[in-house]
């Protein structure tokens, strides 16, 4: 329980500080998430943006290079809801479907 207590404190400090440079979320979240390597905000826009480790692809940008600043999820739009998993990542779509990404070995 401490480790992820840390663990989410260290996440929110890094995202913080992230907000606080130039940055193309700035002054535009909706809501936040994080996972256990990764990260994610909700525009109120509706796009996805994501950062962190990306090795099975949780980051949903088509790559598995994991990333230090935000970018941008592709090919996803009118989203409501979102939530970063342990290596995946889920969304909630205007029209109520779920959109998921990341490790899916264990049917997440």
């Amino acid at each position: 329980m401490k480790n992820t207590i840390f663990i989410f404190s260290f996440v929110i400090t890094i995202f913080l500080y992230s907000l606080s440079q130039a940055t193309p979320i700035q002054n535009e979240v909706l809501q936040i998430s994080a996972g256990v390597y990764h990260s994610m905000v909700l525009k109120k826009d509706g796009s996805v943006w994501a950062w962190g480790k990306n090795t099975d692809g949780q980051l949903g940008d088509g790559s598995s290079t994991s990333k230090s600043t935000p970018v941008q999820i592709s090919g996803i739009s009118q989203m409501i809801m979102i939530a970063a998993g342990y290596e995946h990542s889920l969304a909630l779509k205007d029209d109520g479907t779920v959109w998921a990404w990341g490790e899916t070995t264990m049917a997440s």
